[in-house]
């Protein structure tokens, strides 16, 4: 039963590199190096932060503390009496904070510049691997915004003959659209999965009964119940399906007059060719850089080719103009959809300081006391469950939002959604649910005042928030005992995640266990979701990140969920996932600029704290460390990312000198057929094999039947 354990535990990198690829390695690395910070960021908030808290408390604030755990926190020095005394208050204790934001910063930055440099070595690993030598796109080039007067293999071949470059084209093609073959091809996989289904429920009892009723599919209606006239439905799809098929092989077949696109493919001999053309074009010296502004309307740019199975192909045709009006819309669109959402992530925080949020009521007093265990409960649990659920539904969401910006391949999107994951999580999980929780204890305390008949004039008003402010503070850190909780959650979620009962389920009580083609894609390894895990990884050390300082508790439940979720995602990614598209770890750039990000974010709210709880020199000592983060972030750019992005070989690699040898020997018509970039490259409706209908071998002996 625990037979994987060993394996997971002890399988070393280079291992895990040949066997579930460069992008799942990526992936637990990430991991790990998130978890040896915590051990430093733990040690430090457990062993000196935490005393420190506890001692400057029984100093300068209440003594014995309240019940609760807010006395290990920042929040409870010179607090008494119900207020915060910050300016008769001992303010040297804060010192200690300072220093712990000094100290986190400089554990993120060796972390983060020893993970870059061992990922240069990462990616060159992966452009030197057997599969990136061989791979058909590792040697090409794409070309976007192609004016309509170089919509020929022959006129684009001239154009970039005339760039100069320093290595030539071994083929030059553009691309082929057919938007009608794209459609029926589509229309074709529909009917052909409607006609499967239609087949298994009829046939789930095993038999064909005489004079049992055929089922009914109703054409040309409303919202599938209105108007229109019924048919057989398996007479109806079968037809179709055949009648698809025709018109797709006679679409197929006239392939040589399909229009032209704006895109095109330079493919070269050498990998290493393809990448010293590809970063010369990317230059500040690039010959394109020297062309008009605009050939005929557009901008033509050249950059490395990507997989042609990660190619979303209704997106590639698109024109500039309308890509920059796409995302233009759908940027705005996301940006209000963040904002809306903040109504009921208000309503869910408000939930999380119970006391406060029912003290709006009239008559809360008297439930508080009656329904002591009910709102302990609703303040612990029900706010993270409810939030677990209401999110669920985002990615899928946010990847649509993404796709409509008109992004060209799969991997892209990814990044996109992982960086609007990241957008939506920070602002409306995090800082709208921190700071709205901190807004509805000051308003109680407002009306506090003005239900007890307490007359507030302006002046009184301004005085009287001014003292709130003075709060937030501690509020912002007792909104971490719902983030303790939360975190907690995850990691149960984590358990639950190895243990993978929901597929386990869904494949045992399917219904449609007669349909084969529905089994086999339940069946077969799913593919892992890279955005979604990216950003709960990125989101969860965020929070540990904000609360370091402020509420060091919440650390060691923090740690605990990286400590489950390297051995949790090992085992997943090399016994259930795999990746859908090998990227090389492309996507670091991206989690190395949100880890920065978080970063900023931590030391502004500790300079903000620190100011409200009037330690202004202090607060001055930490100040410059936003500064110090985008200094670190130029300076890594500088230093790394020309390295990570093109295939720089110092001499030719042992993959590469294979690669050719074999090149050298094959066949020389076969292989022109095979790499052949009209081939490779082409729209997946001119060449990819249709699918046929398929039934359970139980009742595929009843077909003639029917």
């Amino acid at each position: 039963f625990f037979a994987w354990f060993r394996p997971v535990m002890h399988t070393p990198d280079s291992v895990l590199i040949e066997k579930i690829g460069f992008d799942a390695t990526l992936f637990i690395q990430f991991i790990r190096m998130i978890r040896r910070m915590l051990y430093f960021m733990t040690f430090i908030g457990v062993c000196v932060t935490i005393p420190i808290n506890i001692v400057a408390t029984s100093y300068t604030g209440e003594w014995p503390p309240s019940p609760g755990v807010e006395f290990l926190s920042i929040s409870t020095i010179n607090y008494y009496d119900g207020k915060f005394h910050g300016s008769n208050g001992d303010l040297n204790w804060y010192w200690c904070h300072a220093a712990g934001t000094w100290l986190y910063s400089l554990i993120i930055y060796v972390f983060l510049w020893k993970f870059y440099a061992s990922y240069v070595q990462f990616r060159q690993q992966y452009f030197e691997s057997d599969e990136y030598q061989k791979s058909m796109h590792a040697r090409s080039l794409m070309v976007f915004n192609v004016p309509p007067s170089m919509r020929s293999d022959e006129a684009l071949g001239n154009w970039v003959h005339s760039l100069g470059l320093k290595y030539p084209a071994q083929q030059v093609c553009i691309g082929t659209q057919n938007t009608d073959l794209a459609k029926y091809v589509e229309e074709h996989e529909e009917a052909v999965r409607k006609l499967e289904i239609i087949l298994s429920n009829h046939l789930k009892d095993g038999q064909v009964i005489e004079g049992k009723k055929r089922p009914l599919e109703r054409i040309g209606g409303y919202f599938g119940c209105c108007g229109g006239v019924k048919v057989d439905a398996i007479n109806y799809y079968s037809e179709k399906v055949q009648e698809l098929q025709e018109k797709i092989t006679e679409a197929r077949s006239r392939i040589s007059t399909s229009k032209k696109t704006n895109y095109g493919w330079i493919s070269y001999d050498k990998v290493s060719w393809a990448h010293a053309n590809a970063k010369y074009l990317a230059s500040s010296s690039s010959p394109l850089k020297s062309l008009p502004k605009r050939i005929e309307g557009t901008t033509p740019s050249i950059e490395l080719a990507p997989q042609p199975k990660d190619i979303i192909w209704s997106n590639l045709s698109l024109n500039e103009h309308v890509k920059r009006t796409k995302r233009l819309i759908v940027t705005f669109i996301f940006y209000g959809f963040v904002f809306f959402w903040f109504i009921p992530s208000s309503f869910l925080s408000a939930s999380s300081n119970v006391k406060d949020f029912l003290r709006l009521f009239p008559g809360s007093t008297q439930f508080m006391k009656e329904h002591k265990t009910f709102v302990s409960l609703l303040s612990s649990w029900f706010t993270p469950i409810i939030m677990a659920i209401f999110f669920f539904i985002l990615p899928k969401i946010l990847r649509f939002m993404s796709q409509q910006q008109g992004y060209m391949t799969g991997t892209s999107l990814d990044r996109q959604v992982l960086a609007k994951l990241f957008i939506f999580f920070i602002i409306n999980n995090l800082l709208v649910f921190t700071v709205s929780s901190t807004l509805i204890a000051v308003y109680a305390e407002i009306q506090k005042a003005v239900e007890n008949g307490t007359t507030l004039t302006a002046q009184q008003f301004f005085s009287t928030m001014s003292g709130n402010l003075t709060q937030v503070a501690k509020n912002l850190s007792d909104v971490s005992t719902y983030w303790v909780n939360y975190v907690s959650l995850k990691g149960l979620g984590v358990i639950v995640d190895l243990a993978q009962i929901v597929v386990l389920l869904t494949v045992t009580l399917s219904e449609l266990r007669l349909i084969s083609r529905i089994m086999i894609e339940f069946t077969r390894p799913t593919a892992f979701d890279y955005p979604l895990f990216y950003n709960v990884l990125l989101f969860f050390f965020t929070v540990g990140l904000i609360y370091s300082v402020i509420a060091p508790l919440v650390l060691p439940f923090t740690m605990l969920y990286f400590l489950l979720a390297t051995m949790v995602f090992k085992y997943l990614l090399m016994y259930v996932f795999v990746t859908a598209v090998e990227t090389g770890g492309q996507i670091w750039r991206l989690l190395f600029n949100r880890l920065l990000v978080s970063t900023v974010l931590f030391q502004v709210i500790m300079i903000g704290v620190l100011n409200l709880k009037s330690a202004r020199i202090p607060s001055l000592a930490v100040a410059p460390l936003p500064l110090i983060t985008i200094l670190f972030k130029i300076i890594c750019s500088r230093r790394f990312d020309n390295k990570v992005y093109y295939y720089t070989p110092k001499i030719e690699s042992t993959a590469a000198a294979r690669y050719d040898q074999d090149y050298k020997n094959g066949d020389n018509n076969a292989r022109k057929a095979k790499n052949s970039i009209g081939f490779r490259f082409g729209d997946p409706a001119f060449f990819a094999e249709l699918p046929v209908p398929m039934v359970h071998e139980r009742v595929r002996h009843l077909l003639p039947k029917l």
